[in-house]
């Protein structure tokens, strides 16, 4: 790849954020907790608007909390201090790990404008039937986002790792759930004591992919009515 292609696909990377984040310093002496306004963000670096001051021409361990933590290096390319003691500054990241670089590129997929269809924040309780091994287990989970290629669900208790987990989903009470098959590629306990997990589909069949669409559609647009009450366990024996 030549330096004007890797730049051109740079440019087309950056995507507009606009969203605050809190993140944590992780200095030499006490890590400081913060809050970062991103107004952009590509796979080399963010503009923020912040109430921090960065050292200029040093490198700041940061952990930067998007869908999930990121540890970063980063450094202020420039920085202009605005009224009220607020700062917006360009950061540069510095030797970013696969890790973290895999975690940026999978936020900005979910997040850039042409994918947006894709993925749906959603912060709505869904009922679902897991099946691990010989056992059945239904419940209603607080589901943080939703796309064709996964989810993003807070739970009372950790899943099984690296393992496929067969799952019925009730997205609408008066239609019949999908079927999926999912794997847990990461999950962290948060302060309330529950589990953030990150789920990932196998390949779904085309209507599967096409009542996901459908429902992030009609969640992006408003264009269905909302439903008059949440699913319970009843509509899923039901339909």
């Amino acid at each position: 790849m030549t330096v004007e292609s890797e730049r051109r696909r740079e440019r087309r990377r950056k995507i507009k954020v606009q969203r605050i984040f809190a993140a944590e310093i992780l200095g030499p002496v006490t890590p400081q907790n913060c809050f970062l306004h991103i107004y952009d963000l590509s796979e080399s670096g963010m503009r923020v608007h912040t109430d921090l001051s960065f050292p200029a021409g040093e490198s700041l361990p940061l952990r930067l909390l998007l869908d999930r933590p990121i540890d970063l290096n980063v450094e202020a390319i420039w920085q202009k201090e605005l009224i009220g003691g607020m700062h917006v500054a360009g950061l540069k990241f510095l030797e970013v790990t696969g890790e973290s670089q895999e975690e940026i590129r999978a936020f900005l997929d979910r997040h850039s404008p042409e994918n947006k269809r894709t993925s749906v924040r959603l912060q709505r309780i869904l009922v679902v039937e897991m099946v691990v091994g010989s056992t059945s287990q239904k419940f209603g989970v607080f589901t943080l986002d939703i796309s064709t290629t996964g989810m993003k669900i807070s739970h009372d208790y950790p899943l099984p790792e690296e393992v496929d987990i067969p799952f019925r989903i009730l997205l609408e009470y008066d239609k019949p759930p999908i079927e999926v098959i999912a794997r847990v590629t990461w999950q962290e306990a948060n302060t309330l004591g529950q589990y953030v997990i990150g789920l990932h589909f196998s390949p779904l069949d085309g209507g599967v992919t096409s009542r996901l669409e459908d429902f992030i559609d009609h969640q992006l647009t408003g264009t269905r009515p909302a439903p008059r009450r949440l699913a319970t366990m009843s509509d899923f024996e039901d339909v």
